[in-house]
C-alpha cells in the first residue's frame, strides 16, 4: 500500500483509517510475534498476544494518541506495547501458578487414589466454600474458579484492590481451617 510519504501514512493512521490500519498490521504482524515468541518461549501465546494488543489498538482508539513521526519510533512503540504485554502475561502465570500450589492443601495431604474419597474431599470443600461470607466466596471463586487476577476481580466487583487481597487472604484462612477439621474428625 502507497500512502505518498510517512507523514501522511501517520496521519492516516492516526484518523483510524481502515487503510493505515491495515497496512500497520501485515507491516509489523510477523515481527511483532517473533518479539512476543522471544518473550513467552510460547508460539500460541505470542500469537494472541499479538492479536489482543491489534485488537486493543483498534477498539481502544490507541491510534489516536499516537505521537510517533517515523518507522523508528513506530517500532519502538510497537516493541514496547508487545514487551509489556509479555512481561504482564508472564507475571499473571507465575501468580496463578503459585495460586494453585498454595491452594488449600498442605504439603503433607495425600490426595485421595479412590472414587469415593475423592467425592467425600468435594463435598468438604463445598461446605467449606459456603461457610465463607458472600464477598469472600465471590472473590475466591473469581480467582480460583475463573481464574481472575486481583484487578480484575476489583473492577468486576467494584472494590479496591487491596480489598480483593484482604478477602482473598480470609477466604483461603477460612477454608484451610475448615477442612483441616473435617480432615481430623
Amino acid at each position: 500500500m502507497d500512502f505518498g510519504s510517512d507523514t501522511e501514512f501517520y496521519n492516516q493512521l492516526k484518523s483510524g483509517s481502515h487503510k493505515a490500519l491495515d497496512h500497520l498490521f501485515h507491516q509489523y504482524h510477523y515481527w511483532l510475534v517473533i518479539t512476543a515468541h522471544t518473550f513467552l518461549r510460547n508460539e500460541n501465546e505470542a500469537q494472541e498476544t499479538v492479536q489482543e494488543f491489534f485488537i486493543d489498538f483498534w477498539e481502544n482508539n490507541r491510534y489516536e494518541s499516537l505521537t510517533v513521526n517515523s518507522t523508528d519510533a513506530l517500532k519502538n512503540y510497537l516493541f514496547i506495547c508487545i514487551k509489556n504485554r509479555c512481561l504482564n502475561r508472564i507475571s499473571r502465570n507465575k501468580t496463578r501458578k503459585k495460586r494453585y500450589e498454595n491452594l488449600l492443601l498442605p504439603k503433607d495431604h495425600i490426595l485421595p487414589e479412590k472414587p469415593l474419597e475423592n467425592i467425600e474431599l468435594k463435598s468438604r470443600l463445598d461446605n467449606a466454600v459456603n461457610q465463607l461470607t458472600q464477598r469472600q466466596k465471590e472473590v475466591f471463586e473469581l480467582g480460583y474458579l475463573h481464574d481472575k487476577t486481583r484487578k480484575e476481580i476489583a473492577t468486576e466487583l467494584g472494590i479496591a484492590h487491596e480489598t480483593v487481597k484482604k478477602l482473598m487472604a480470609q477466604a483461603l484462612k477460612s477454608l484451610r481451617e475448615s477442612l483441616n477439621k473435617t480432615r481430623n474428625i
